[in-house]
């Protein structure tokens, strides 16, 4: 884990505060986490978070959850999500419970969604929380684009592999996009 004087210039570089800077660390880790299982085979990476992390990371986006979408069914389970956070705990020393776990699929209602609220304590040593939001997304519209993901630590980027939709004709940005995240084991530490 970080420690608390390099947290403390992270947000000072960011310019915001601590707690915004840890969470931005925790999320980070969560990407690697979800992205090196199984648990992320078919979760599509998209979001102002994600717009954020692989498009314009010299800009600073707060944001408190992380946002998915899945090709096809969504094939995670609560299990598998917790065996995702222990493995992030013991790289990383967060401490991580997931503090709700809801699925939702109506009959008469298309989407299935998933809502998960994570609490952590991580290098501010208190709870706080975090979500992952995962809802479907139709159709095979993606291309393969190569980006890098700034880490939240002092040593290094890693390498992403992601897919985006077609550009909106709203704001010119991608709505969607997919990471694949390829690291070395010593990028968050």
């Amino acid at each position: 884990m970080i420690s608390q004087d390099r947290l403390r210039i992270l947000a000072r570089e960011l310019g915001v505060r601590q707690g915004y800077a840890e969470k931005n660390y925790v999320n980070s880790w969560l990407l690697w986490g979800i992205f090196t299982s199984g648990y992320g085979d078919n979760l599509l990476f998209k979001g102002g978070t994600a717009l954020s992390k692989l498009y314009f990371p010299q800009s600073w986006r707060f944001s408190e959850d992380l946002d998915f979408g899945v090709e096809g069914e969504y094939r995670g389970s609560k299990q598998e999500l917790r065996a995702v956070l222990d493995t992030i705990a013991d790289r990383s020393g967060i401490e991580f419970e997931i503090r709700e776990h809801h699925e939702s699929q109506q009959d008469h209602y298309p989407t299935h969604y998933v809502d998960i609220s994570i609490q952590y304590r991580a290098v501010l040593n208190h709870p706080n929380t975090t979500s992952i939001d995962v809802l479907p997304v139709s159709g095979d519209i993606f291309s393969d684009v190569s980006r890098s993901l700034a880490s939240p630590s002092a040593n290094g980027t890693s390498s992403l592999r992601r897919q985006s939709l077609p550009r909106s004709t709203a704001n010119g940005c991608p709505s969607r996009i997919k990471a694949v995240i390829r690291t070395r084991p010593s990028m968050l530490s």
